[in-house]
């Protein structure tokens, strides 16, 4: 009995939705207009999204569709200098605009925003 069809069929990931097509399409023998009705693709849509993930495999560069994200931002281990600056001015009490207009005096670019 399936009791949770929708969150393979309507999941608001839009890669997994064309994952779980793609595999109708390519695993379950599903027609591509039956697909493409049930996922809400236009046919030309889901003819062109077969078409890429064949160049894809025919390429050997299929798509991710399961990546595993590692946390945190991969740009602040290049910048940990900068960040170690950063952080003595806070301790001296300066405040986020006067850090930017320091660094902005030393070549550096930095966003207020996070």
């Amino acid at each position: 009995m399936n009791k949770h069809p929708n969150f393979f069929l309507k999941s608001s990931n839009s890669i997994q939705n064309q994952y779980e097509a793609l595999r109708a399409f390519h695993v379950d023998n599903i027609k591509a207009s039956e697909v493409a009705k049930a996922f809400g693709y236009s046919r030309l849509y889901f003819n062109k999204l077969c078409s890429r993930f064949h160049k894809q495999i025919k390429n050997g560069t299929p798509a991710e569709f399961f990546t595993i994200k590692k946390a945190g931002n991969p740009g602040l281990k290049k910048n940990n200098k900068k960040i170690e600056f950063i952080l003595k001015l806070r301790e001296q009490g300066m405040s986020v605009i006067d850090i930017q207009v320091v660094l902005s005096s030393q070549g550096e670019y930095v966003s207020t925003k996070l």
